[in-house]
């Protein structure tokens, strides 16, 4: 779990971050931003997931969950 004390994301935001744009989306958008995706895409290859929240520090709190071997 990591958290920050930045200006965060809007409930809105977080209930639809990550994603990943469909490819024909990405030619046509703004390339800043996408960490979180290329993370949760990482994550869910591992059969894990990113959740999302704000943080008591004002932020964004991300954490990862991974199974366990």
């Amino acid at each position: 779990m990591v958290e920050d004390s930045g200006p965060g994301l809007s409930s809105t935001n977080l209930l639809g971050m990550p994603r990943i744009p469909p490819a024909h989306d990405r030619q046509q958008r703004n390339r800043s931003g996408d960490g979180l995706s290329i993370v949760e895409r990482c994550c869910q290859l591992h059969g894990g997931r990113l959740a999302l929240n704000s943080s008591s520090l004002g932020g964004l709190q991300a954490e990862l969950h991974l199974p366990q071997s």
